[in-house]
């Protein structure tokens, strides 16, 4: 399925996911390329939007490919073969960092802390390539992780395709 931008996206993501249509869901949006699109899947939906802050943690040789990811609190989720592979000291430092810089974005961003305690928790993004941004906010987010139920929408724009609902 081609998408024509995210907010297009957003939209065609918000009918496959029209049966979570209930007061027992929230979006979560990983910014910053998945806001766009989440905030079009809150809005067609009628359910609240909050964020979750996750960073990747890219290999030292090439930045785009995830060896782990971190959220603002909770362990980083890690590549177990990648991370085993770069300098534990630089990856130790790398996390710090990408956990400083999560924990700057949250205050920065000022959104509603919304938990998904007692609800389906939908995770949009828009794009996934290694996924460990996407289960690092589904295993170690306080926000996400304490819910009841587990659901994961996933999205890509820009000329690609719907890769789940």
């Amino acid at each position: 399925m081609k998408f024509a931008d995210r907010k297009d996206a957003g939209m065609r993501l918000a009918k496959a996911l029209a049966r979570y249509d209930s007061d027992d869901a929230v979006i979560y949006a990983l910014p910053r390329g998945g806001v766009i699109t989440a905030q079009e899947v809150a809005k067609q939906l009628e359910l609240p939007l909050a964020l979750v802050i996750a960073r990747k943690i890219g290999h030292p040789d090439n930045e785009e490919y995830a060896v782990c990811a971190v959220t603002e609190e909770g362990e980083p989720v890690c590549d177990t073969h990648e991370s085993h592979a770069v300098d534990p000291a630089w990856l130790t430092n790398a996390i710090a960092r990408e956990r400083k810089e999560a924990k700057r974005r949250r205050l920065a961003y000022d959104g509603p802390d919304i938990p998904a305690t007692g609800k389906i928790a939908i995770i949009v993004d828009d794009g996934i390539a290694t996924g460990l941004t996407m289960r690092s906010d589904t295993r170690a987010s306080p926000r996400i992780a304490k819910r009841t139920h587990r659901r994961r929408a996933r999205s890509t724009a820009g000329g690609s395709r719907l890769v789940g609902a």
